[in-house]
């Protein structure tokens, strides 16, 4: 990711930041379709956001659903169902493969506070740092629970 940092980008329903080293997009007025979510993501960098070129190496992404969907009935956005569809989406744009992708959190949160309902949000950054040291968390977890007083 080697465009500079830069203000939002695009015209539609899909826009594009670059803030210190992260790429975020905010996409409105989103339905719980995959299929029409990945059309729509590949036409934005086709059509807005050209320059970006997928880069190599792990990525973290970070994904924030706001409300539900629209449309349907009882529309909902199901976290696995989105993070699915986004990490797709972005193949070929932001990374080569979706698995270079080694942390992922999806976060739903009520609309509000400046958050735009129906709203996904994503920030993507390259994986920085040791792979020894995200491994050490686990080891950390797991010391600590066959450490603990067994109750049962």
């Amino acid at each position: 990711m080697s465009i500079a940092d830069h203000g939002w980008r695009g015209r539609g329903r899909i826009r594009a930041a670059r803030y210190h080293g992260t790429f975020v997009l905010r996409l409105w007025r989103v339905g719980t379709r995959a299929g029409k979510l990945k059309q729509e993501i590949a036409a934005f960098f086709r059509s807005d956001y050209h320059g970006q070129r997928p880069s190599a190496g792990p990525m973290r992404v970070r994904i924030w659903i706001v409300g539900e969907a629209q449309g349907g009935r009882q529309p909902r956005f199901d976290v696995d169902n989105v993070a699915k569809a986004c990490l797709d989406a972005l193949t070929g744009a932001v990374w080569l493969d979706d698995s270079q992708v080694q942390c992922l959190s999806v976060v739903k949160l009520p609309p509000g506070q400046g958050r735009e309902a129906n709203a996904l949000y994503l920030a993507i950054d390259k994986l920085g740092g040791d792979p020894a040291d995200r491994a050490a968390e686990l080891g950390a977890l797991l010391s600590a629970i066959d450490g603990a007083p067994q109750n049962g």
